[in-house]
């Protein structure tokens, strides 16, 4: 069986006190600011996706190789 696991990339989020003009993120569209990584992750939320660490994910995907060999 397999599954499709979708994989989020954030090059950066830029906090709401950087300093950094509208501009100078929209020239960057791999930036989020703080407030739209917020909208995303609520939105992912109510869609019942749930956040996990590329260190859980792994944990997970050796776990489940140690079973299927057993």
């Amino acid at each position: 069986m397999s599954t499709k696991i979708p994989i989020l990339m954030y090059h950066d989020i830029e906090l709401g006190n950087s300093g950094c003009d509208r501009t100078d993120i929209e020239n960057r569209p791999y930036v989020l600011t703080e407030s739209q990584f917020e909208e995303q992750m609520k939105f992912l939320s109510e869609q019942k996706y749930k956040a996990v660490s590329l260190a859980e994910f792994v944990s997970h995907l050796l776990m489940m190789a140690i079973l299927a060999i057993i």
